[in-house]
């Protein structure tokens, strides 16, 4: 039964995927792809295993579209297959003849800009700070300093900026609770930033406030 549904839903998805593309690509244009294949072969000795090795055998892709809308906006979206067998297969939402399968939708949004200031509406990353690998500043979805060259997560969300001066920002941010089962929105975040960038020196300021749980009108900062 699992596995049907998984099915019917994977299905369902790529027709509404279609059904949104194909008369999008009359007016956004021909869209640009790109993507990242790995294969992966893990072995280990799960706790409590007696001693058993356990073997996983990963097939991973994340597909990348980009498309324009006229000369100041732009419709990013990515999406992450994964086909796993082993050890690792209980993760998969559907299972084939010897393989799981997921698919994650990893990046959704629009983005507008122009000179003096920019907004991105959707799924997609709000990063702060600028370590390399780690930022302090950087709450809302941070890079694992463990893997510094995986994807970071994205968030629903929504961020204007405006650019005063030619080495200045100011943004606006705001993103949905991480639960996204939160129907009073209790753990969701907006707040303001401004930074500065010199030949030397990036200095940024931030204020961030949580809504509190159970308590959809209002929170404290």
């Amino acid at each position: 039964m699992k596995k049907n549904r998984a099915l019917c839903a994977a299905r369902a998805f790529f027709a509404a995927l279609f059904a949104f593309f194909a008369p999008a690509a009359a007016l956004f244009g021909a869209p640009s792809f790109s993507g990242v294949l790995d294969s992966t072969f893990s072995a280990g000795v799960p706790e409590g295993a007696a001693g058993k090795p356990a073997f996983t055998l990963e097939e991973y892709l994340n597909l990348r579209m980009q498309a324009k809308i006229g000369e100041g906006a732009s419709f990013y979206g990515a999406l992450n297959f994964i086909a796993l067998a082993g050890a690792g297969a209980a993760a998969g939402e559907a299972f084939g003849e010897n393989f799981s399968s997921a698919i994650e939708i990893e990046r959704l949004y629009l983005h507008f800009s122009s000179e003096r200031a920019g907004l991105d509406l959707g799924l997609f990353r709000q990063g702060f700070g600028y370590g390399q690998v780690w930022a302090p500043t950087d709450f809302l979805n941070p890079r694992n300093p463990l893997l510094p060259d995986a994807r970071p997560r994205a968030m629903l969300g929504a961020a204007f900026s405006v650019f005063p001066g030619e080495m200045g920002k100011i943004l606006a941010f705001a993103a949905a609770p991480k639960d996204p089962l939160a129907a009073d929105w209790g753990g969701a975040r907006a707040g303001i930033a401004a930074e500065k960038h010199g030949a030397y020196v990036s200095v940024q300021a931030l204020y961030a406030w949580e809504a509190p749980s159970g308590s959809p009108g209002g929170g404290a900062a």
